[in-house]
């Protein structure tokens, strides 16, 4: 069983924190004040959860609101958990949360190896890019009216 459930604020945190720990802090080497910088009060969180009791969480991400936008962000997957589809169904209510909050687009910077990630789902690169934590991060886009024009494709392949 896969249940998705978000939380505002700093509500149930916990298992947020986890997880980003072991994704940001263990494997990615991020310090703590980078890892958590102080927008976690204000994001919309989303957590994927394998049981109903909400005690196992699998992969978590972030919808915040800044000057460029609604930006998605911290999205990570319990090593454990990785290839079976979690980091897509996180990325894909936090959009679809945006979207439905009246944005016109969503942002993401992507690290390198999330590059392709985020590219099967809609989003594509833009002009521009930061660092962050000594990685290189691509700023990449999915415009609402793109993601329509995706569905509508893919509903109209003939079987």
């Amino acid at each position: 069983m896969i249940i998705g459930k978000y939380y505002k604020g700093l509500e149930k945190f916990e298992d947020i924190r986890e997880i980003r720990k072991q994704v940001f802090g263990q494997e990615l080497g991020y310090s703590d004040a980078l890892n958590f910088d102080g927008l976690d009060e204000e994001a919309l969180h989303a957590v994927v959860y394998l049981d109903a009791e909400y005690t196992k969480p699998a992969a978590v991400g972030r919808l915040i609101i800044t000057e460029d936008g609604y930006k998605i962000g911290r999205i990570a997957v319990k090593r454990d958990a990785r290839k079976h589809g979690y980091g897509d169904f996180i990325v894909h209510m936090l959009v679809d949360k945006a979207f439905q909050a009246g944005a016109e687009k969503v942002i993401v910077g992507a690290r390198p190896e999330a590059i392709l990630f985020y590219k099967k789902i809609g989003f594509v690169i833009t002009t521009g890019g930061y660092m962050e934590a000594g990685t290189s991060h691509t700023v990449m886009v999915l415009h609402k009216q793109d993601l329509c024009k995706n569905c509508q494709s893919e509903s109209s392949v003939q079987l």
